[in-house]
């Protein structure tokens, strides 16, 4: 019996340059939303001048102690519920039924 599409196949049956492993969040692949959402939004507009270069000097002396402590924690890892599939028409090469939902359904990816 078939038991997990994504590990049996989800490396195999490549359409567009990509497999399932790679597109669909249910085979680890996919995109965090966050991700997605912040990269899709432009920050500001552009300054309409140049910026000035850099200092020959630095501006701050260095601590006299190093810091002990991180001053910012890295991003969590995004979880199955923050991905979205990386690409939402894609299909594998053996037909457009063979979707990010196939591999998905009745707990067949790990």
């Amino acid at each position: 019996a078939q038991s997990n599409y994504c590990s049996i196949y989800g490396n195999q049956f490549s359409n567009d340059g990509l497999v399932a492993n790679q597109v669909c969040c249910a085979c680890g692949g996919g995109i965090s939303s966050t991700t997605q959402q912040q990269t899709q939004q432009p920050i500001g507009q552009p300054s309409p001048q140049p910026t000035r270069p850099p200092t020959p000097q630095p501006t701050k002396p260095p601590s006299p102690q190093p810091i002990l402590q991180p001053t910012q924690l890295p991003n969590p890892l995004p979880s199955q519920n923050d991905c979205v599939d990386s690409s939402l028409d894609w299909h594998d090469s053996g037909g457009s039924s063979y979707n990010c939902q196939y591999y998905a359904q009745s707990n067949y990816c790990s």
